[in-house]
């Protein structure tokens, strides 16, 4: 598949909502508290998703779901989502966006050696080169 406009414009919307978002997430839980601020982001979300989601939940067979997917969406929904927001809007709500938002560039990074370590994927020059080069974008931005 090739890369389209409207992808492009997509992610462009994306990186400025989720930018937007630590921004408001790091005030609101040095206000509010962590775990009001992850309630509110994660209800303000679900809200905007609502029209797209609701349709596909209803129509959805969940009894022919396997108890391994949906063990996995539960931690998605528990682990991934509410807690690292809780965890990652406490962060922001310390050190502000400008400190700890560079540091989520390091997700790939983790993301390729939990892959390389439990399921076997293959590590090449290129994922190499690449993560040298996202390890040295974050040590630099946080010395800035």
């Amino acid at each position: 598949m090739s890369a389209t406009l409207l992808g492009d414009g997509l992610v462009l919307l994306s990186v400025m909502f989720a930018s937007v978002g630590y921004v408001y997430g790091g005030r609101s839980s040095s206000r509010m508290g962590q775990w009001p601020a992850t309630a509110w982001s994660i209800a303000l979300g679900a809200l905007a998703f609502a029209p797209f989601t609701i349709p596909e939940v209803i129509g959805f067979d969940w009894s022919a779901s396997p108890t391994l997917e949906l063990s996995a969406l539960a931690f998605l929904v528990l682990f991934v989502t509410i807690v690292g927001y809780a965890l990652w809007f406490y962060a922001l709500g310390e050190a502000g966006a400008a400190a700890i938002a560079p540091i989520q560039f390091l997700q790939p990074i983790v993301g390729i050696l939990i892959a390389v370590s439990f399921l076997g994927e293959a590590f090449s020059l290129s994922i190499l080169i690449s993560g040298v080069l996202i390890i040295f974008g974050v040590w630099l931005t946080r010395r800035a």
